[in-house]
């Protein structure tokens, strides 16, 4: 983690992105993390879609991976959505932050670390959460299966700064393969492509071409016209 400024985890539905987002959480407030070495005084925002998403997933992902010891010493702030945690020498508060709030209020605080579960599409949230992590040096995690396929995520996607990772329906045991295998047989190539492979793919409008017959064109190195005429015989 400290190698990057943040890391973006895209993957396949039901592969456990969110229990990820809260595993590393709950690491960097009890100081557990292997690679970034928290500080013992600490701020720490989880992002959700909207109110009704962070309550039936970030925080209880989060409040599973968290020390049974930390919870039971914990005090929760109900008007404003954040815990506070303070346990031997070490003192969090961990805030619930709502994308759908807009970008002002994501202004103010500075912040240790930030988690940010799918893809943020309100204008500016993103860059304002950034700039609350400046002075701090901090660290972000994304996790994402990238179903709008914004622009904006593939430009996140490809800094130098941003460690990439991505992972397949396949690869979570617990899914039963004749399940995959009937929604593949059900659903259009770009929708297997996001939600079984965890491709990023940008959701502009239909592709014009058949990304299959691109992809082994240029494999192939086939000239433009002449794939073109062939395409068209």
């Amino acid at each position: 983690m400290p190698m990057y400024k943040g890391c973006v985890a895209c993957g396949a539905n039901r592969i456990g992105k969110s229990r990820l987002g809260g595993y590393v959480s709950a690491m960097v407030v009890t100081g557990d993390h292997p690679r970034y070495v928290s500080p013992k005084e600490g701020r720490l925002w989880i992002v959700g879609l909207d109110s009704n998403v962070i309550e039936a997933v970030e925080k209880p992902y989060f409040e599973m991976f968290m020390p049974k010891r930390w919870m039971d010493s914990a005090k929760w702030n109900g008007k404003y959505n954040y815990w506070t945690f303070k346990v031997e020498d070490r003192e969090w508060q961990v805030w619930f932050k709502s994308v759908d709030s807009g970008r002002k209020k994501f202004q103010g605080d500075a912040i240790d670390f930030a988690w940010i579960d799918e893809e943020p599409l309100k204008e500016g949230v993103f860059g304002e959460l950034e700039t609350r992590m400046i002075d701090r040096k901090a660290p972000w995690l994304m996790t994402a299966t990238p179903v709008e396929g914004t622009k904006w995520l593939k430009d996140t996607l490809e800094r130098s700064d941003v460690y990439y990772t991505m992972a397949g329906m396949r690869e979570n045991p617990y899914i039963p393969m004749s399940e995959i295998d009937l929604f593949i047989a059900t659903h259009a190539e770009d929708e297997i492509d996001v939600r079984v492979e965890g491709k990023y793919i940008i959701f502009g409008g239909r592709p014009v071409f058949n990304r299959k017959i691109l992809a082994l064109l240029e494999e192939n190195a086939i000239p433009f016209t002449e794939g073109i005429l062939g395409l068209a015989g």
